[in-house]
């Protein structure tokens, strides 16, 4: 699945992420922070669709992005970190990792689509399934549809979904010659300020092929799961405001959560959630995803082979871990962070073996 070669793309979506490097200057320079330190962040305002981990000092300076010297974990706010914790740390969370072996998994998607660029992803979806051994719960393609998501999602710890979100529309999906929709304003504008509106596309009838946002939170999900969600600008967020109508005194903007995709999994039950902060290309998706798994199957047997020796406290795996190892990876094969900046990770980057 992974390119061979290095490769760099020059797809005008964006450029290196520089000039915003006072954003991130004090983190390189206070002696509290050391390289490889865990950085959690809780964006406000405007910044939660901003990509902190991939600043730089400039195009050629060795400093920077942050992600090169630490995991990173982005949280919607400190409030949700905390049902995300406990999604996996409550006292009758965790099976016995001795007894099980099998992760409880669900690999969906592929793009329906005879277009050479979107072939990426049911590959990826195929190959997925193989790693995580979850022949049986393993749609491609035109399988991959919500009722087969319905059907498994609450018995399945770790998931991956390859799919369409609605960001845009079905002309710009369908005329899309590089795998991926251009971010155009209007459009952006509209999903980022109906967050309750975003939704996953699932392959299959019209008329009954969407799961959004206000959807996701009514669902039952297995405590703690992880979702790899890639699909496009699946990680974007807009401000939820709730009016209180208790009195007119009382009326008024309550909150300013943000709600999203994301948060909707999270608030839902989902201990972590992988996304992406734009339209991305399916190959990127599908080659992230890839390196992704692989490095999850290699720590988790790691970390099991020490269970088996009998030290119980070495439990968990680090998902910022992998999920860095991913990104940096993404970084050396295609240089421009419009391929590997756009990867986020949210929640809790603990997760049981």
């Amino acid at each position: 699945m992974a390119p061979a070669a290095e490769k760099v793309f020059d797809d005008g979506v964006l450029k290196p992420v520089l000039n915003c490097f006072e954003l991130v200057k004090p983190l390189f320079e206070d002696p509290l922070v050391e390289a490889e330190d865990l950085l959690v962040l809780s964006l406000t305002e405007g910044f939660h669709n901003f990509p902190l981990h991939a600043v730089q000092e400039d195009e050629d300076d060795e400093t920077g992005p942050l992600i090169l010297s630490h995991p990173i974990v982005y949280v919607p706010s400190l409030s949700v970190l905390h049902k995300c914790y406990w999604s996996r740390h409550a006292p009758g969370r965790i099976h016995n990792s001795k007894e099980v072996d099998k992760l409880r998994s669900l690999v969906l998607g592929g793009i329906v689509s005879p277009d050479p660029v979107f072939q990426y992803g049911a590959k990826a979806v195929d190959q997925i399934g193989g790693i995580l051994k979850a022949s049986k719960t393993t749609f491609v393609r035109d399988n991959a549809t919500l009722g087969n998501l319905g059907t498994h999602i609450s018995t399945s710890d770790v998931l991956h979904i390859h799919l369409h979100t609605n960001y845009g529309d079905e002309k710009s999906k369908k005329g899309s010659v590089h795998g991926h929709l251009s971010q155009n304003d209007a459009e952006d504008v509209t999903f980022v300020n109906s967050p309750l509106d975003q939704a996953i596309v699932f392959n299959g009838p019209d008329s009954n092929n969407k799961l959004t946002a206000a959807q996701i939170i009514e669902l039952q999900l297995a405590k703690g799961a992880h979702f790899n969600l890639m699909a496009c600008a699946s990680g974007r967020q807009g401000t939820h405001k709730v009016q209180s109508h208790r009195s007119e005194q009382q009326a008024g903007v309550i909150t300013d959560e943000v709600m999203g995709l994301v948060p909707a999994f999270l608030f839902s039950g989902a201990g972590s959630v992988t996304s992406t902060l734009w339209p991305i290309m399916d190959e990127h998706a599908a080659v992230f995803s890839t390196y992704f798994f692989r490095a999850f199957l290699e720590a988790r047997a790691k970390v099991r082979s020490a269970l088996t020796s009998g030290d119980e406290e070495l439990s968990w795996i680090d998902l910022a871990e992998i999920h860095q190892k991913a990104v940096l990876e993404m970084r050396r094969i295609y240089k421009q962070p419009s391929a590997w900046a756009g990867f986020v990770l949210s929640g809790c980057w603990n997760f049981p073996v």
